[in-house]
């Protein structure tokens, strides 16, 4: 594993707003192979907006959501799916909070799934979908 200075990772941040026109988010960051990962960010800064600040950029938005509002949104893909939604299922959808905001709110995605009511006698077919 390669270390990088501080520099070196604004260096990187402000490579990619050049590419891409506009404040990197983490999405953008990891979609991007050649440049380190946002988990290297936020370990070295102590979150991914500090080290946008850093970088003198404006800190990226950060959604609040309640659990009524996670839920009510993985009912609506449920039904918009007609099936038991997977955690690849989330990606692309700008509507619906990502995979480790579910994580955050309900520690596995097993447990996102049961608190909107979505059950299943057996999860273990979505064991390989389920908290990678």
């Amino acid at each position: 594993m390669k270390h990088y200075t501080k520099e070196q990772l604004i260096h990187y941040l402000n490579t990619l707003s050049k590419k891409i026109r506009k404040t990197p988010t983490t999405k953008q960051m990891d979609k991007h192979k050649k440049y380190p990962c946002s988990s290297t960010y936020r370990k070295r800064f102590g979150s991914w907006n500090s080290a946008l600040k850093k970088a003198g950029f404006k800190p990226n938005k950060i959604k609040r959501y309640s659990k009524k509002e996670l839920i009510d949104s993985l009912k609506q893909l449920h039904k918009d799916l007609g099936k038991i939604p997977k955690t690849t299922d989330l990606k692309n959808r700008k509507w619906i909070a990502s995979y480790s905001t579910y994580r955050k709110y309900f520690r596995t995605w097993k447990n996102a799934l049961k608190k909107a009511g979505i059950k299943k006698k057996d999860f273990s077919y979505l064991q390989r979908y389920i908290d990678p």
